[in-house]
């Protein structure tokens, strides 16, 4: 049985983008900005020390095979998401800045 490959979006910093996460049973969309790009196969904490981040993100994890995205969430950024990529969407300026 092979494998399907699936095409994950694009994204560069700057773009707005959103997401749906669950937890607890419910189910929360969230939306933020590409603040930075980790390579495939790199570790976060690289990343971050080379982006100069000071709070590691939430859903942090192993390396990925795939290129995947900072995301920052709230006022300056003052939360920082690794979300999966398959699961992140374009979103519009409107629609991040209106929360």
């Amino acid at each position: 049985m092979s494998r399907r490959k699936t095409l994950l979006p694009t994204f560069h910093c700057g773009d707005y983008v959103k997401w749906t996460s669950q937890a607890g049973g419910f189910a929360k969309t969230k939306y933020g900005v590409v603040v930075g790009i980790v390579p495939r196969g790199e570790a976060l904490y690289k990343t971050y020390a080379r982006l100069c981040l000071h709070k590691m993100p939430k859903g942090s994890g192993f390396a990925r095979n795939h290129e995947s995205y900072l995301v920052g969430v709230g006022r300056s950024y003052s939360k920082i998401y690794w979300p999966r990529v398959a699961r992140l969407k374009r979103a519009t300026m409107e629609e991040v800045t209106e929360l």
